[in-house]
């Protein structure tokens, strides 16, 4: 239902915006199945997961979310911060 899934993902962001990460993931992990298409909360969903250190999940989660909304610069920005090199990385190199 569309109501709930715009109820859950309220209450993920607002779970990301208390610092409540794990909370906030599965929140948003149900509103996505109930609205996968929703670029915002594939966004948030992403962000979620990259704060939980879930790195893979996190790179997946917002992947959709430039098609769903072509030009959605902030899932850009962070599908491009995860692709980045870790400083670990940097300084194994």
């Amino acid at each position: 239902d569309h109501g709930h899934a715009t109820t859950l993902a309220a209450l993920g962001k607002a779970y990301i915006g208390g610092g409540r990460h794990t909370e906030a993931r599965d929140a948003l992990a149900r509103a996505k199945q109930l609205r996968a298409d929703d670029a915002g909360l594939l966004y948030n969903l992403g962000s979620a997961h990259f704060r939980c250190g879930e790195r893979e999940r996190a790179k997946a989660a917002p992947e959709g979310a430039p098609a769903a909304r072509p030009g959605h610069a902030r899932a850009t920005a962070l599908l491009e911060k995860m692709a980045a090199p870790t400083k670990a990385r940097k300084k194994a190199s």
